[in-house]
């Protein structure tokens, strides 16, 4: 793939040399640019189309994920709010938009950027699942609950926010009202793989096994399939047949790694960057202001999916 990668960049850069404002050789140069880790290049390319076309499709998303790959934080913010100020941010810009301010601190300006989308009436289902998703990622699951329920009086048969609601309910303990809230989801869509892995996840395996089954076969989901092995594995580990289980965690994992494609380090330690920039005395002021008066630091350490968000989240409660 690198060689082939390198081929398209001799050929585009050629073409771009003989028409130098074509913003199409512009684009795919930035991609192939993308393919062989040039990634300053590729930002270079992008942000070069961006001043002169920035309507062109996919380029102010492109734009951003390199930017954010390089560690060029303020750019990719710059970038962001020009999409938001021209009211051309998707929803996908917006959660990477909202995500970033998180990162860096500022959860009220994004919580400001979400309210300024739903102020304008109701929106789309996802849209109501997206901003709660921020929220309750941000340990703010009260809030995220009464963004769920604003967006259940406009979509109320969404089963979408059926099962984000059953999840809040599940996080706070309340078993049973998830379970109905994901046998609802299930009345709208039958093969809904989360309110499927949902019920699963609390015990209720029953009629919902054999059709949890079935949507594993049939979906073309990676992200279904990998929910449904997820919920699978753990009916298998209550009947103690260990070796089924962990066939079917191990399905899971695979569809999980090719949904996320090959692992881009180079922006994981831009997120790891972003993170530590954001954690100064200026946060650490903001916190004590609003009622934690501790200068005592609190480090949750352990493997990945061992508990310690969960942790996290109990501590900070």
């Amino acid at each position: 793939m690198r060689g082939d990668a390198l081929a398209g960049v001799q050929f585009l850069e050629e073409a771009r040399s003989l028409n130098p404002n074509s913003a199409g050789v512009m684009f795919d140069l930035a991609r192939v640019y993308e393919m062989a880790h040039r990634l300053h290049d590729s930002a270079d390319s992008l942000n070069q189309l961006y001043a002169i076309d920035s309507d062109y499709p996919g380029c102010a998303s492109a734009l951003i994920r390199v930017f954010l790959a390089v560690g060029k934080r303020r750019d990719a913010l710059r970038v962001l709010r020009r999409e938001y100020n021209f009211k051309r941010i998707t929803l996908s810009l917006m959660e990477t938009y909202s995500g970033l301010l998180r990162d860096v601190g500022d959860i009220e300006g994004a919580k400001s950027a979400w309210k300024a989308i739903l102020m304008h009436g109701p929106a789309r289902d996802v849209t109501y699942v997206a901003y709660a998703k921020f929220l309750s990622e941000s340990n703010l699951e009260s809030e995220a609950r009464k963004v769920i329920e604003t967006g259940l009086h406009y979509h109320g048969e969404s089963p979408s926010l059926q099962c984000s609601l059953a999840q809040l309910c599940e996080f706070s303990g309340e078993f049973s009202a998830a379970a109905k809230l994901y046998r609802r989801a299930l009345q709208v869509d039958s093969g809904n793989a989360l309110a499927l892995a949902g019920l699963l996840g609390l015990g209720e395996a029953g009629e919902y096994l054999q059709r949890a089954r079935n949507v594993y076969q049939n979906s073309h989901s990676r992200s279904a399939k990998a929910r449904i092995a997820y919920a699978l594995g753990k009916v298998s580990e209550r009947r103690a047949d260990y070796e089924d289980a962990f066939s079917w965690w191990m399905a899971a994992n695979e569809h999980r790694r090719r949904e996320a494609g090959e692992f881009n380090r180079a922006a994981m330690e831009s997120r790891a960057d972003r993170l530590l920039g954001g954690c100064d005395f200026d946060l650490l002021a903001k916190i004590r202001r609003e009622g934690v008066d501790s200068r005592i630091p609190i480090l949750v350490v352990g493997m990945p999916r061992s508990g310690t968000t969960l942790v996290e989240q109990v501590l900070a409660a």
